[in-house]
């Protein structure tokens, strides 16, 4: 791919647009809501997917969060260029259909794509010149730590606060560089009336053209949650990995297990296998950092920049989360967890926690209102938000939050 760069900053935007997600699923009951409320929020104006054969409740959950079912195929095992032609093809049709630019973000399930900084895709697309037709992406991987590692419906980074950086000169990432500037994938591809298509490869990770195709400096972020609740995740794994009665497993069907044979894939056959071994000690604190070959840290701070940390799309209140994670621990546990989750929602910076701290006053909780502004006033002592804060509990005739 030949590459081009432009400065998002000294750029006229693209103008209009249309941004759709789309994606395969398999048996992802555990997360899909949450990543479909998650595309939305940044920005989407539909999220299309195809089942590739689930045996739980994915589709009827997908739709529920506002999704579309395009269809059902069946394979013997992961087939990841029949799921690439398919996703393709469909981009294709519906935007030659439209006659208009429309962007396209290929993902799974498990990847929840934002932009950089506190933007969303959509405005870091809306600040993109005309020339730019696809979009590079960092990956973020988040490891387990305090239970419950999800929840479904809300977003992961919310109960994964550890991450690291996933780039091919560090652990867990198995590709080479596809461009200079070693982004992860290519998810973010568009699609222009009369102009060469551009071909997404495997995995997304690589995109070709006719014509030299151009991309921004920078990128998106797509935080990666591969290793979500212990049960659920290693079962996911073993359904994967485990040998069917016609020898060969749905990671590897057929024609994969010959190619590996004939030595043309030399680490597909042990690359799942490999993660059911990488998943059973990533939920042991003690080895965790010996399997990474690093220690992860909070992605706030890991993702900071001059602009400040960086931001998710949440579409519910600090309030909802912490209820519904009380509702899944023992209160021992929940004890534990509230105390790590106070010292890092600080880290949302005051914007973050005057905000909640309003929006909790307008439904009602004034002791969840008071707890944040006592953290933001604690935090921020001299901020113009601390300030705003005591405004905001005198008009409510709530009283200082101050301790």
């Amino acid at each position: 791919m030949e590459h081009e760069h432009f400065r998002p900053e000294s750029c006229s935007g693209a103008g209009d647009f249309r941004l759709t997600a789309a994606l395969t699923v398999w048996n992802e009951a555990d997360i899909i809501e949450a990543c479909v409320r998650n595309l939305f929020a940044e920005g989407c104006d539909e999220v299309v997917f195809l089942d590739n054969g689930s045996a739980d409740d994915t589709v009827a959950l997908a739709e529920g969060a506002g999704a579309r079912c395009l269809g059902v195929f069946h394979t013997e095992g992961f087939n990841d260029a029949e799921r690439r032609d398919r996703l393709c093809a469909i981009a294709k049709e519906m935007s030659a259909a439209s006659g208009a630019p429309s962007w396209w973000l290929f993902l799974d399930a498990d990847e929840f794509p934002t932009g950089p900084g506190r933007l969303t895709v959509r405005e870091y697309l809306a600040a993109q010149p005309e020339a730019v037709r696809c979009v590079g992406s960092y990956w973020v991987n988040h490891f387990p730590g305090l239970r419950p590692q999800n929840l479904p419906g809300f977003h992961p980074a919310d109960l994964q606060p550890l991450a690291g950086l996933r780039r091919p000169a560090t652990p867990f990432c198995i590709w080479g560089r596809y461009c200079p500037q070693e982004h992860a994938k290519h998810q973010l591809v568009r699609y222009d009336p009369g102009r060469p298509v551009p071909e997404v490869g495997l995995g997304f990770h690589s995109v070709t053209c006719a014509e030299p195709l151009v991309e921004p400096q920078g990128g998106i972020l797509t935080h990666h949650f591969q290793f979500r609740a212990p049960e659920q995740t290693l079962s996911r794994l073993l359904n994967l990995t485990r040998p069917n009665g016609k020898g060969f497993s749905r990671h590897a069907p057929p024609h994969v297990w010959e190619a590996w044979r004939r030595g043309e894939l030399a680490t597909s056959r042990h690359q799942y296998n490999h993660r059911v071994a990488v998943a059973e000690a990533m939920y042991d604190p003690a080895r965790q950092g010996a399997v990474l070959g690093y220690r992860p840290e909070d992605w706030r701070a890991l993702l900071s920049g001059p602009d400040g940390h960086a931001g998710i799309s949440r579409w519910y209140g600090e309030g909802e989360l912490r209820e519904a994670v009380a509702a899944a621990l023992s209160p021992e546990e929940h004890a534990v967890w509230l105390a790590d989750r106070i010292g890092r929602v600080a880290a949302e910076g005051p914007e973050f926690l005057l905000a909640e701290a309003a929006r909790l006053v307008a439904s009602g909780d004034r002791a969840g209102a008071v707890h944040c502004c006592k953290v933001l006033s604690r935090r921020h002592p001299r901020s113009a938000q601390a300030r705003q804060a005591l405004e905001l509990m005198a008009g409510a005739a709530i009283g200082s939050p101050m301790p």
